[in-house]
Parts: C-alpha cells; structure tokens; sequence
C-alpha cells in the first residue's frame, strides 16, 4: 500500500486545494468523507486554486484499489497494489510524481 498526505485547507478557511483524478474534473475534498476510485486509475492529485500549483501521482503500475480518505484538513490518497508477497521473488510497482502549473490532459 503506498499512502500520499495531502493538505486541502487551513483551520476554519475553505478549502484552498481541490483533488482530481482521470475522468473526473477538480472538486473540493470533504472532511470526513471516503471516496473510493476505480482501480484502473491511471493518474490523481491535487490543485490549489490559489496558486495554479498542482500534484500528480501518476500510477504506472495498475493498482488494485484507490481511495480519497479525507480528514479535517489533510486526506491521504492510499494506493493498494496487489499482493507481491511471496518467497524467493522480487516485486515492484512504479508511481511517477509531477508538480506543475497546470492540470494533466487526458489522452
């Protein structure tokens, strides 16, 4: 499982980073609220309407499972991969980081 800590707001303030994820536009996370994604997901992270600063995690290994598990203000994106335990072998799973000042495109 590979978990990602992202901040959204400050104390009582609005949110100031929204979360995105492929197929789906930016919204506002929502403390308290758990979001399960599909598992196909091939890119998520976060915009910050204030500065034009966004986060990509780019999985380039297909994960079994992505879910937005949001607190008062901070979430965590928790990535599960599947099962790469087993004797005498070696697994990997491969997850690419971009900061830029733009939203990814899609295909």
């Amino acid at each position: 499982m590979l978990e990602t800590s992202v901040p959204f707001r400050v104390f009582d303030h609005p949110n100031y980073n929204q979360w995105f994820a492929e197929g789906r536009p930016a919204l506002d996370f929502e403390p308290g609220k758990n979001i399960d994604l599909p598992a196909g997901l091939r890119f998520i992270g976060t915009h910050n309407r204030t500065t034009g600063e966004t986060l990509t995690a780019v999985l380039l290994t297909k994960p079994r499972a992505v879910q937005i598990v949001a607190e008062a203000h901070s979430a965590l994106f928790r990535i599960v991969y599947p099962n790469f335990s087993g004797s005498n072998r070696t697994f990997t799973y491969t997850v690419g980081y971009s900061f830029a000042r733009q939203m990814p495109s899609e295909p």
